[in-house]
């Protein structure tokens, strides 16, 4: 099984689930937050949505083969929302290897809420959730933007080409600065032909990110690995970063170069695409 949560630290909260779920059978229920990347659609807004991170707490009744959710979502501006569902079925989609739930209606403050639906890859610890607001809005949300099930091909300056699915990446965002930081495992510093580094970790501040309709746009014309794990990449310099996050957060493409080749990339964050 991939490692996911060495590779991008995610939340302790979401390794304390996992090791419920797969290590003690016994435990009846676990609590966990997780920090979601809202993004705010509006009807009518063009190629825009609006980004907040947000605190959601989950309780899983392993029993009951129930989850209660606690959403805090910021819609618009500092207009920030509250509701709470319980015991909702969870529903296990062996494809995926996660589980589904789903809530039809539900109020907040005054708000209609309709069609939550959300997706728990247990294997990984990702987290997606979907709701609409008052049926002008619509809040698509992500546990952060790890990206696990991925193809990358590399194309050396002498015209070779090898393809991997070893490479895995993440995404987080700094809304201050519009910027994201960029953490690939398995990055190659050399060529596509070292095959010894598929746990190396290198690190790209300061890349420009944009809030679409669809997802983000993350790009940058150079940037320089700040930190690694595993070998010493501090000096690899990516140019023309060019990263498309869209199917609402979940699916992926994009390129990069470096000095000895160029890579391209599509990858998804669930094992299989959710229905839309």
């Amino acid at each position: 099984m991939k490692k996911l949560f060495s590779m991008l630290m995610l939340s302790m909260m979401l390794l304390g689930m996992t090791s419920c779920l797969n290590d003690d059978p016994g435990t009846s229920e676990a609590t966990f937050t997780v920090s979601m990347y809202n993004r705010t659609v509006t009807a009518g807004a063009g190629d825009v949505s609006e980004f907040s991170v947000n605190n959601y707490t989950y309780l899983v009744n392993y029993t009951k083969g129930v989850i209660s959710v606690n959403v805090t979502a910021t819609i618009s501006g500092n207009n920030t929302i509250q509701f709470n569902l319980t015991e909702l079925p969870l529903t296990a989609d062996q494809s995926m290897q996660a589980y589904r739930f789903s809530c039809p209606s539900a109020s907040a403050q005054g708000l209609q809420i309709s069609d939550l639906k959300g997706v728990i890859d247990i294997n990984h610890g990702v987290v997606y959730v979907t709701f609409a607001v008052d049926g002008d809005k619509t809040v698509h949300a992500t546990g952060s933007l790890p990206f696990m099930f991925n193809e990358t091909e590399y194309t050396s300056i002498e015209g070779k080409t090898i393809t991997t699915k070893n490479c895995m990446y993440d995404f987080r965002i700094n809304k201050s600065k519009m910027t994201a930081t960029l953490w690939i495992q398995g990055f190659i510093p050399i060529d596509g032909e070292n095959k010894e580094v598929d746990n190396l970790i290198a690190v790209f501040d300061e890349l420009k990110v944009e809030f679409t309709r669809d997802g983000y746009r993350i790009s940058s014309p150079s940037t320089k690995a700040s930190t690694a794990n595993g070998g010493n990449v501090n000096d690899a310099v990516l140019t023309n970063v060019e990263f498309n996050i869209h199917s609402q957060g979940i699916r992926f493409s994009g390129s990069y170069n470096t000095k000895s080749y160029t890579a391209t990339v599509t990858g998804k964050m669930f094992n299989e695409n959710l229905d839309q």
